[in-house]
């Protein structure tokens, strides 16, 4: 982070995520212009950086300022279940449910260089999106290992550590499966609900509610084929 902080605002070497993937940046930080951050070899974003513009002063009671923080750095219009928010040093951090598939999302919220940013990613991408913010700042943003141990005391390892090939694969395996039983191709869909569910049970574990989710779509699509003793098997 120090030396993402000694960088230029519109440096893109954010040194390396929690699945040890190389990370960049593009873009400056805006109001209306949000920093976007990709790691290894996928084409996805894997998190975003904006600026909070504020109406009033930063209030000077610490208690006061943390509400304050709290109540800006918010979670309107996501389509997820979030956690209340918690401090870790001078960062609040909200983690997340996507309602659509039950992955998880962190929210980060820090001032740093007279600027209040709030940064949304994926879980390995926390130290990419906190060098950003260093970068986007020139200084240190904040603790990127202590928002890691924060984040692994509530996540699954596999999740904390996903590489950007775990997100791709998944998002393929998934989409397939969807339009595929919109369409009807059933064997297709089984297929793309097995490849999901590889991804999730490496990631969340077997016995995560994350996987028993899609293990409950499989089970739908092979029940379509009339392989009712294997979708029982799958639904149990």
């Amino acid at each position: 982070i120090c030396a993402a902080a000694s960088s230029t605002a519109s440096a893109t070497d954010l040194g390396r995520n929690l699945a040890g993937e190389t990370c960049q940046s593009s873009g400056v930080a805006a109001p209306d212009q949000p920093i976007s951050v990709k790691c290894g070899t996928s084409d996805e974003a894997v998190g975003t950086i904006g600026i909070v513009p504020r109406v009033t002063a930063a209030p000077s009671d610490s208690a006061k300022y943390r509400q304050s923080i709290a109540s800006l750095i918010g979670v309107a219009g996501m389509q997820a279940t979030c956690a209340e928010p918690e401090w870790v040093g001078n960062t609040l951090m909200r983690v997340c449910t996507l309602n659509s598939n039950g992955w998880p999302r962190v929210i980060l919220g820090v001032e740093a260089g007279g600027k209040l940013y709030r940064a949304e990613g994926v879980p390995s991408a926390t130290p990419a999106l906190m060098a950003a913010i260093s970068a986007d700042a020139h200084m240190s943003a904040g603790d990127s290992s202590a928002l890691t141990q924060a984040l692994s005391a509530k996540l699954p390892a596999g999740i904390v550590h996903a590489a950007g090939t775990d997100y791709d694969g998944y998002k393929q395996a998934i989409e397939t499966a969807r339009l595929s039983g919109a369409a009807d191709n059933y064997a297709a869909a089984e297929n793309g609900y097995r490849n999901a569910v590889s991804v999730e049970e490496r990631l969340f574990g077997r016995s995560s509610l994350v996987v028993g989710m899609s293990l409950a779509e499989l089970a739908l699509q092979v029940s379509s084929q009339g392989l009712f003793s294997e979708a029982a098997g799958l639904f149990h």
